[in-house]
């Protein structure tokens, strides 16, 4: 299973198909995952081009999800809507703040089935898990009974799960201006070398002094979908984040990241210690 946090606004829900919600623990905060067909993308980590893929099949994953509200109108099975509109809830909204909306429609079910005129979801990030045996299409896959087998069975535990670090890992910020590497986390603060002015960089080989600057570049973009822009390699020190000399993997963002690239890196975690939750 290969997740990909985010990027909710790079999916195409006009031929997607939807399966029947599962929310873990039942209640508010819990993860809703909801299974998938005929998902597309466009411009998206999984599929980067302009034109639309179809993702055969995947999971909808809503960690901290506090209202699911869903309205239906059935279908027969020449797909002729029938009946009237309908209103599901399976969490009534309560006005939690620290949520994002995220807005679905599109079939539920399958021959016949229901489709889905609006689904109000709110929720603290999403996440697209996808099967490590599911196939993007140059066009959508005719739905047939192991599609609808896929929609009824209930997820996997693992996608209700999140991975945890095998190492820690620390969040860089990359800043838009240069500063000094004598006072930049990455070097080698609270040393010898450091206290007699030898000044060595987690990023850069070259030896520096005290009268350096920090000013080596990093290409990044502020949200998914921008233009990268310079920032630097540069981060003040506070006296307790050094990062010379650690083994650890790294997050790094630039310090203007937009609210959906911040939550992707989990800036609210600037560390995240061994057998932590990563999301």
């Amino acid at each position: 299973m290969t997740r990909y946090p985010e990027d909710f606004e790079q999916l195409d829900m006009s031929g997607a198909v939807f399966g029947e919600p599962a929310l873990s623990p039942p209640f508010a905060g819990g993860t809703l995952v909801i299974p998938v067909l005929n998902l597309g993308l466009s411009r998206h980590p999984l599929h980067s081009g302009a034109a639309l893929r179809w993702l055969d099949r995947g999971y909808l994953v809503f960690p901290g999800t506090q209202a699911s509200v869903r309205r239906v109108r059935d279908y027969d099975a020449s797909h002729a809507l029938i009946g009237p509109i309908r209103e599901l809830v399976q969490l009534a909204a309560t006005g939690a703040t620290s949520v994002s909306g995220y807005h679905l429609e599109g079939d539920e079910g399958v021959d016949p089935g229901r489709h889905v005129l609006s689904w109000q979801i709110a929720a603290s990030r999403f996440v697209l898990c996808v099967p490590d045996d599911a196939i993007l299409r140059e066009s959508p896959l005719e739905v047939d009974a192991a599609g609808g087998r896929f929609l009824s069975e209930a997820p996997p535990a693992h996608a209700l799960e999140s991975p945890r670090a095998i190492k820690p890992s620390l969040l860089m910020v990359a800043s838009k201006s240069a500063g000094r590497c004598v006072d930049c986390r990455h070097a080698n603060q609270g040393s010898a070398d450091y206290s007699e002015g030898h000044l060595f960089c987690r990023w850069d080989s070259r030896p520096r002094s005290p009268a350096s600057v920090c000013d080596l570049p990093v290409e990044l973009s502020r949200a998914r979908g921008l233009p990268r822009a310079e920032y630097f390699l540069f981060e003040r020190f506070d006296g307790r984040n050094g990062s010379y000399g650690l083994r650890c993997d790294s997050r790094m963002m630039p310090e203007d990241a937009s609210p959906a690239l911040r939550r992707a890196e989990l800036a609210d975690r600037p560390v995240i210690g061994v057998g932590e939750e990563l999301e």
